[in-house]
């Protein structure tokens, strides 16, 4: 941890002999779901240092320690620099978007998006149905996976909508079959007229048109399907 920094009440601080940086990849990978199984709480879980003690910890000597973290820290290090190049590739397609589709630049079609293609929402599947790794991801209402499952219900190079929750109207492009949750629409039998990585970049230039839609506070949602009027 870099000195100047302000410490919330809601931390357990773990000072250590041991590398500190290999303690923290320790038990963000090997031990953490161990760690998330300690903690206790309904509405609001709470992880207390009496129960970060009973962990049982296993270390190799410090000098392999130093390598180990030194060897990962350059990881790190490398996926903070894909990152900024990442956000820099993203503003640079959004103002690719608004030239190719804002701009009136070139004659379009305006036709309701679901006349181009079959809408279909996904299946809930129950939690303890789902795993860390797995063959195939599980999209539900957010913008990673809510984990993972042996069988899938969606065909490779599909796109779907996240329905509920913070992202809902998130516009996704999957490009090997997956499970679609119960917060998930895909986009099946695209007509022939419109190819479906074009429908893909359409909306997705077209994303916080299709958030907008969304109703409520708490988990926002899409009412009645409105944006499946969407053109």
């Amino acid at each position: 941890m870099k000195s100047g920094i302000a410490l919330g009440g809601d931390l357990n601080i773990i000072k250590t002999e041991n590398n500190g940086v290999f303690l923290s990849y320790y038990l963000n990978n090997k031990k953490k779901m161990e760690i998330a199984n300690l903690a206790q709480g309904i509405s609001v879980v709470h992880l207390y240092s009496s129960q970060l003690a009973t962990l049982t910890l296993s270390f190799p000597k410090l000098k392999e320690q130093n390598r180990i973290s030194t060897f990962l820290a350059l990881f790190d290090e490398r996926i903070q620099t894909q990152n900024k190049i990442i956000k820099q590739l993203e503003t640079l397609i959004k103002g690719l978007y608004q030239k190719i589709f804002e701009l009136n630049r070139f004659q379009f079609s305006i036709l309701p998006l679901k006349s181009l293609c079959t809408i279909k929402k996904g299946e809930q599947i129950n939690a303890s149905k789902l795993s860390e790794t797995g063959i195939y991801y599980v999209m539900n209402g957010g913008i990673l996976p809510s984990g993972y499952h042996s069988e899938y219900n969606s065909d490779a190079e599909i796109i779907s909508i996240s329905e509920g929750g913070n992202s809902c109207g998130y516009v996704q492009y999957n490009h090997t079959k997956f499970w679609s949750g119960g917060h998930c629409y895909t986009l099946n039998n695209i007509d022939k007229i419109i190819k479906n990585k074009y429908l893909y970049y359409y909306l997705k230039a077209n994303e916080n048109k299709i958030m907008a839609l969304r109703v409520g506070s708490g988990y926002p949602i899409f009412k009645n399907l409105l944006w499946k009027n969407l053109k």
